[in-house]
């Protein structure tokens, strides 16, 4: 079973938090694998995306946001040597695929390495995104993509792409101003109680460092808590950057160990 879906039906979200259809509250540590790290709703990316929506061009036509994106992605990770845009994940796995070349799959907040083929997710919540495939370093872009090229892409993809590239630019620094020393103490009186939290902390995202086959029960509890982690064991949960109180202690209680 997926985990994700024993998650109730979500009405809305808004920046840290998911509510279901019951109005009931969710802390989202998971927050779309990281692509909405900085919160649900945040910029002017839904405006973006309804004004581009109104423009009336869904398919994927040729048009200037292409470029409009390809340079953003430039102010972003200026470090690429090559790259070429795919119209979704599981197209550029494909791609890739085709290419008998080893390669690497890199998430927002993870660091360009520096050499190597990669498969780069935009920081867009979107199941059906755009991603880049690219290369670093001395590593040749292989043929078969370099003759591809771009892949046809929804102008409204570009658009809330190129927006979601700029706000997250914008507002990256913020996260090395986050305190989270209240996670750390939190944890360390949870050790003084003789119980763990299987979770180590890297600045913004925790990552499950317990019994494996015990996760599926760990997620479980802190949805019972009301409290989101990742559903993919090798995948980190991410901290919230602005939460209460009451939710760091109900956070630290939901991550103590299940036996």
């Amino acid at each position: 079973m997926n985990l994700i879906e024993s998650l109730p039906p979500i009405r809305r979200a808004r920046d840290f938090h998911l509510y279901t259809e019951n109005n009931q509250r969710i802390l989202d540590l998971w927050r779309a694998d990281g692509m909405a790290l900085f919160g649900h709703k945040k910029g002017n990316l839904i405006l973006k995306m309804k004004n581009s929506l109104e423009k009336g061009v869904l398919p994927a036509y040729p048009t200037v946001e292409l470029r409009r994106l390809k340079k953003a992605i430039q102010s972003w990770l200026g470090e690429l040597s090559e790259f070429i845009i795919s119209s979704s994940l599981s197209e550029a796995t494909l791609l890739l695929q085709s290419t008998n070349q080893p390669y690497q799959t890199l998430h927002p907040l993870d660091p360009l390495p520096p050499d190597g083929l990669l498969l780069i997710r935009l920081p867009l919540p979107l199941s059906h995104a755009p991603v880049l495939l690219a290369t670093v370093g001395n590593t040749p872009f292989p043929k078969e993509l370099q003759d591809r090229g771009d892949s046809p892409v929804s102008p409204y993809l570009l658009v809330a792409a190129t927006r979601s590239i700029y706000d997250w630019i914008k507002v990256f620094p913020q996260l090395e101003e986050v305190d989270y020393s209240w996670f750390d103490r939190g944890v360390e009186k949870v050790k003084e109680q003789g119980k763990k939290v299987p979770f180590c902390r890297e600045g913004v995202c925790l990552k499950f460092n317990g019994n494996l086959q015990n996760y599926p029960k760990q997620f479980q509890k802190a949805l019972s808590n009301r409290i989101l982690l990742s559903p993919t064991i090798e995948r980190p949960s991410y901290l919230p950057l602005q939460v209460s109180d009451g939710e760091k202690a109900l956070l630290l209680k939901a991550l103590v160990e299940v036996k």
